[in-house]
């Protein structure tokens, strides 16, 4: 029994090493197109109910392959300037004030992830590429409902060791 948890001792120490923690920062690309930023028309109807995360943050919700299409409980979308309470404090008191509401949510900058980023918060590796032709609808719906490819990995390990 006692060289059965040494296993997991040396699988767990496995996993912790061989995948990336910390800050959202460390898996963002840089210089994203704006194609990726929300539109008006999903800042207005769902900015109450967005996980929104910065660069800072240490986690993000799981990524489903609607990601992009619906935005209830599809993904998180990052924040990239601004302060985030600032803004829901302005906006709060608003209700009828589209043009008002707009200005103030344009300005954090939010938007999606994109699939490259998503694919590096899963664990792909770095060489890990989406075929030149893929749209970004494919690529969120092939990562969709994915998972950490280092956990799969370490729970295989555990299968074939049993």
């Amino acid at each position: 029994l006692q060289e059965d948890f040494s296993i997991l001792k040396v699988s767990s120490d496995a996993l912790r090493n061989s995948f990336t923690v910390g800050k959202l920062e460390k898996f963002l690309q840089k210089d994203v197109n704006e194609e990726y930023l929300l539109s008006d028309k999903i800042l207005l109807k769902y900015n109450k109910i967005l996980d929104i995360v910065t660069s800072g943050s240490e986690r993000s919700c799981c990524f489903t392959k609607a990601y992009g299409q619906y935005f209830e409980g599809t993904g998180s979308v990052l924040q990239q300037c601004g302060d985030l309470d600032a803004a829901y404090a302005r906006i709060q008191p608003l209700e009828n004030e589209d043009n008002e509401i707009l200005e103030t949510l344009a300005s954090l900058k939010l938007r999606l992830f994109t699939g490259l980023e998503i694919a590096k918060l899963l664990g792909f590796p770095a060489s890990f590429d989406f075929p030149e032709e893929s749209s970004r609808k494919q690529q969120y719906r092939t990562l969709g409902n994915s998972l950490n490819v280092n956990v799969v990995a370490i729970l295989v390990h555990f299968l074939i060791l049993s």
